[in-house]
């Protein structure tokens, strides 16, 4: 009987350990998905005139002899800077929010075992 309980508590431990992994990696790919959307929603910012420019464009248009295309060049690169250090906190914070939940894992294996 304490045999049979022991492998239930086992099993059990088993599928709560599968359950974590699984919610930590459909998090993961919720987290993915909203930087993908994020950069889908900036890639108009990298347009002047209507066209794609690339940065090192946008960098070259700031010194243009067109006022207009200098203001919405600088614009741009200032919404793409935006955009860019927006990302780089949501990823630090996953990492961080990753960390905690490895740590957390792991902190309830060692009670289980």
């Amino acid at each position: 009987a304490a045999l049979r309980r022991r492998q239930e508590a086992d099993e059990a431990a088993a599928r709560e350990h599968a359950q974590a992994v699984a919610q930590a990696m459909v998090a993961e790919t919720v987290e993915r998905h909203a930087l993908l959307q994020r950069a889908r929603e900036a890639y108009p910012a990298a347009h002047a005139d209507g066209q794609a420019v690339s940065v090192p464009e946008l960098e070259s248009l700031r010194s243009s002899d067109d006022p207009m295309a200098r203001i919405r060049a600088q614009a741009a690169l200032m919404r793409l800077q935006k955009v860019r250090e927006q990302d780089e906190r949501a990823s630090a914070d996953a990492a961080r929010q990753r960390q905690q939940r490895d740590v957390d894992l792991a902190a309830g294996e060692a009670d289980d075992g």
